[in-house]
């Protein structure tokens, strides 16, 4: 590799930075993989981490470029083998990922630019491992495009944080070593040791936002107030500050407010969160939100939670907002949120019992094998699933007569929004079980006789019921 002093410099940067921004230092990670996509700042940071490499800091770790094909330009197949050729050259273990991405999306809406953005985390995600790092090539030039992107769409302190320099990304992390870089620095590393690099034609479409900005926008602001990428980058660290003080405060706060988790989602006390004001109860939903991995509701979204649940009269009010990626419901005094798409798929008709069934939208029901001298049914191999409208009546197994399953699912404290989702499982038209609320008394045994019998414990959740509560 040729020697340059521009090029160690950036080297010796990003080194720093990787063992400063990592939650445990340096510590024992996995492979760092550069996410290559053979512009101008991949191609500095893949040759950096190459000739840290080459030098032994990197210590033992696996080196590895990853390139995503959009396959949006006639050149995208050129630019895969551009990238191939420069990793192998330099070393450099070589992976590929192609997406299909509608080109029918409206560039000036954001929505090829999405998807594309979309296609190429999940590209990463499926290639890292336990205790990988993705190194991305952001630079400061990129992190004031995304502060002036932001304040053009009303973003508040922590919108106008920017791109944070680490974060959790699928078994590992994701970490942008050269975010307090210039660009101009990049491009003198670059031209200094003659790199090759593949410009995108789309990059002067002003049609695409982050372009307009980059093309017409930014050169007018450097013109009329040299360093203000510097100066704006200081202001995203102290809205991240604020912001890191802020979520402390609100999960102090969420705690007084007894957030829990539910079967589905999560829940907090409605009377506690109303002693707050106004906008202050607002921030600890999203901050609730936030560390559930939901996206935030709009303004107008929130003023109807306000209107319809969290100001509502009424106290035994049990109203529910959709907000199309969250649902929430005021229930017996709290306030439930969880994913809208976890109920919006339904049970098969039949499962076999001796695998877990999951489904799409997050559900898995089990059974697991038990001593006979604890609380359990018998199961066949295979059963009927059906939902409540199949079995008006039941009797649990501690009830002396049937009772309407309606009434029952109410005793049981079941939510509303769940009553019609609960599994009813049944063998030969009898039932057995009612998710794993329940036991039916005169199920226990009716599978007894049957070849392959297991008694079993039942259990039915949602995955998503262990994300909440966590630290932020």
């Amino acid at each position: 590799m040729p020697k340059s002093s521009e090029l160690q410099s950036i080297a010796d940067h990003c080194l720093l930075r990787i063992r400063a921004l990592l939650p445990d230092g340096w510590g024992n990670h996995g492979s760092l993989i550069v996410a290559y996509s053979g512009g101008l700042d991949s191609t500095v940071l893949l040759h950096a981490m190459a000739y840290l490499w080459s030098a032994g800091a990197l210590g033992n770790r696996r080196l590895k470029a990853v390139h995503v094909n959009h396959g949006l330009s006639v050149q995208a197949d050129e630019w895969q083998a551009h990238c191939k050729e420069q990793a192998e050259s330099l070393g450099v273990e070589f992976h590929s990922a192609t997406l299909t991405v509608d080109k029918a999306l409206p560039n000036d809406a954001g929505g090829l630019e999405a998807a594309a953005r979309k296609g190429r985390y999940l590209a990463f995600e499926r290639l890292m491992g336990e205790g990988d790092v993705l190194l991305q090539a952001h630079h400061q030039n990129d992190q004031a495009e995304t502060l002036l992107l932001r304040l053009m769409r009303g973003a508040g302190p922590k919108g106008l944080s920017g791109m944070p320099a680490c974060r959790a990304l699928a078994k590992g992390q994701l970490v942008r070593p050269m975010l307090d870089l210039k660009r101009e620095q990049l491009q003198r590393c670059a031209e200094e040791v003659s790199l090759s690099w593949v410009d995108d034609p789309s990059n002067q479409d002003i049609r695409i936002e982050r372009n307009y900005l980059r093309q017409d926008i930014l050169p007018l602001l450097e013109t009329r107030w040299p360093g203000f990428a510097e100066r704006w980058a200081a202001t995203a660290d102290l809205c991240r500050q604020n912001e890191e003080q802020l979520a402390t405060y609100q999960a102090q706060e969420l705690d007084r407010c007894d957030w829990r988790s539910e079967r589905l989602g999560s829940s907090l006390c409605l009377s506690t969160l109303r002693t707050f004001p106004e906008h202050s109860q607002i921030g600890l939903i999203r901050s609730a939100l936030s560390r559930l991995g939901l996206a935030m509701p709009s303004r107008a979204q929130l003023a109807e939670l306000r209107t319809q649940i969290l100001g509502a009269v009424r106290e035994d009010s049990e109203a529910m907002v959709h907000t199309g990626a969250c649902s929430f419901a005021a229930h017996k005094g709290r306030l439930f949120c969880w994913p809208q798409q976890a109920l919006s798929e339904g049970w098969p008709e039949v499962w076999q019992s001796g695998q877990a069934l999951r489904q799409g939208n997050g559900w898995e029901l089990l059974a697991h094998e038990v001593d006979q001298t604890e609380p359990g049914v018998w199961l066949a191999p295979e059963l009927e699933l059906r939902g409540r409208e199949a079995f008006k009546r039941a009797q649990p197994t501690w009830r002396q007569h049937s009772q309407s399953t309606k009434k029952l699912l109410q005793e049981q404290g079941l939510e509303p929004w769940l009553r019609k989702h609960i599994p009813f499982i049944a063998y030969d038209g009898q039932l057995l079980a009612v998710g794993d609320l329940w036991i039916e008394k005169a199920g226990i045994d009716h599978c007894r006789g049957v070849p392959g019998a297991r008694y079993c414990q039942l259990s039915w959740r949602h995955h998503g019921r262990n994300n909440a509560p966590k630290s932020p």
